[in-house]
């Protein structure tokens, strides 16, 4: 039972990943009836009507406490607004999984920050696994070396992204255990939904038109708003609080992998040889940076004892 308790939150940070990754794809579908900004908007006041709704039947929102708004402002200032801002745009002149690999190189600046703001020290096992894992990145990059020319701004903008990552992380440090995951997300859409309502307004509303909306592009926007804007992010919250910050953002790294998979899949990207190996080593770094875990480490030990000797 205990095993199981602890893996639950690996569990959740995979299909966290997994959502995150396939909405890569999902935003360029849905680009074909709505702007970047427009799409983001909706996709948080959905999100935010989905919560408040599911959390008042189920009674599981926290009240707002005294002295904590601030926090929550920040952590929506950092995600969803400036992530959004520089995913969304970004995305849009990169291609999914070039985007992906770029929001991969966001644990190495999380682990980085988190040393130097909060003195969390890396065991040397996922310091290790950490640059194998970013090796894996650098070769999925490589891969992608003649879809990255003309595309300057797009990664500039993507690189926005993994700097407001970096921001949310260490004001999500702070201000984690002060709620439940569920009560935190609610809130932070809130709060982006309210930074987005005047550029939405400013820029999208005049030209915006429900009726030119597809049906797939609506389809597209309530998978993004329940499941990467809303349950992925309450997974990713419930990791981090498990097993802290720098471990739970090296699952980021597996973004790249899911992407590369969907988009293959979609026929946006090809597969090679160097993306094969990038995933591999992307895959066997992420495990090495969790080995110090108590659960990793019994798993192995049970399986190397189960081994039975060969017999003549």
């Amino acid at each position: 039972m205990n095993e199981r308790k602890e893996l639950l939150p690996y569990a959740g940070l995979v299909t966290a990943m997994l959502f995150w990754a396939v909405s890569y794809v999902w935003v360029k579908e849905a680009y074909d009836s709505f702007t970047p900004i427009t799409l983001v908007f909706f996709r948080l006041l959905l999100s935010t009507i989905l919560l408040l709704v599911i959390g008042k039947l189920l009674k599981r929102l926290n009240p707002i406490k005294k002295g904590t708004v601030k926090n929550l402002m920040l952590l929506a200032f950092f995600e969803p607004l400036l992530y959004y801002i520089g995913e969304s745009y970004g995305i849009s002149m990169v291609s999914p999984t070039t985007g992906s690999i770029i929001i991969a190189t966001t644990p190495l600046f999380v682990a980085l920050s988190s040393f130097l703001f909060f003195k969390e020290r890396l065991p040397f096992l996922s310091f290790i696994g950490a640059l194998i894992s970013f090796s894996g990145v650098l070769l999925m990059i490589i891969s992608n070396g003649d879809n990255l020319k003309g595309q300057a701004l797009g990664i500039l903008l993507m690189f926005l992204a993994v700097s407001s990552v970096v921001g949310y992380t260490l004001i999500l440090n702070k201000i984690s255990t002060q709620y439940t995951p569920f009560s935190l997300i609610t809130y932070q859409n809130a709060f982006g939904a309210i930074f987005f309502a005047p550029i939405f307004f400013i820029n999208d509303y005049q030209s915006f038109s429900f009726t030119a909306v597809t049906a797939e592009s609506w389809q597209k926007l309530f998978l993004l708003a329940f499941f990467c804007s809303s349950i992925a992010y309450i997974l990713f919250v419930d990791g981090i609080r498990h097993i802290g910050v720098s471990k739970a953002n090296y699952f980021i790294n597996l973004i790249p992998v899911f992407t590369a998979t969907f988009a293959i899949h979609k026929g946006l990207d090809t597969l090679n040889v160097y993306m094969v190996a990038g995933i591999a080593l992307t895959v066997g770094g992420l495990f090495l940076s969790q080995f110090k875990g108590s659960f990793f480490r019994r798993t192995l030990k049970k399986v190397l004892k189960r081994k039975k000797p060969l017999t003549s």
